[in-house]
């Protein structure tokens, strides 16, 4: 931690705590991520039902598209089936209620989100590296790779022979991430 606290002094808007909370909360981020980035992509797991997102996320998700999907009935067989505009505006009730409960969950998914390269072994490494290096990026000054690639390293216990190193972050973040980022805009974990 030593290389790491030194390469902290070339960025004067971060505190040793804040960094470790952030490292911690993308470290956190992003294997909740990859597990369920896993669970959809397996389909024996879909067969078991009380193994389904129950979320709020998912209940939004389920609530908004039966509410689409009664919008959708013809108006002249919704009268006779009983369904009124008050159901409407109830169903829609409970639908913005879901989705307001769900929006904290969204932006903790959107943390560390699985890469492009989703299916790569080291793919919660590559999420971290880009969610840590979004995060510490400066329009102006030094790049945080050296410091992401400490951060890596010691955060997802990297094997000795698959150290990250300052090269290897900068080929391993998505193209276009950094393009027009600064702390402020990034999310509430990062944000000043």
């Amino acid at each position: 931690m030593k290389d790491a606290w030194a390469e902290l002094k070339h960025f004067p808007n971060w505190s040793e705590g804040r960094l470790m909370m952030g490292a911690f909360t993308v470290w956190l981020c992003a294997v909740r991520n990859q597990v369920l980035y896993k669970f959809v992509r397996n389909p024996v797991l879909h067969k078991f039902p009380n193994w389904v997102d129950s979320s709020w996320r998912e209940k939004a998700l389920q609530a908004r598209a039966v509410v689409n999907n009664v919008r959708a009935i013809y108006p002249t067989i919704r009268e006779e089936k009983g369904i009124t505009y008050r159901t409407l505006a109830e169903l829609d009730r409970v639908a913005a209620f879901f989705e307001q409960e769900a929006k904290p969950w969204n932006a903790l998914l959107k943390i560390a989100a699985p890469s492009r390269r989703a299916r790569a072994s080291n793919a919660l490494q590559i999420a971290f590296v880009n969610a840590m290096c979004r995060g510490l990026w400066q329009p102006t000054g030094r790049r945080p790779y050296t410091l992401v690639a400490i951060l890596t390293n010691i955060a997802l216990d990297v094997p000795p022979n698959q150290l990250w190193d300052a090269d290897r972050v900068k080929h391993a973040i998505d193209p276009g991430l950094m393009g027009g980022v600064t702390l402020g805009n990034i999310n509430p974990f990062f944000g000043q």
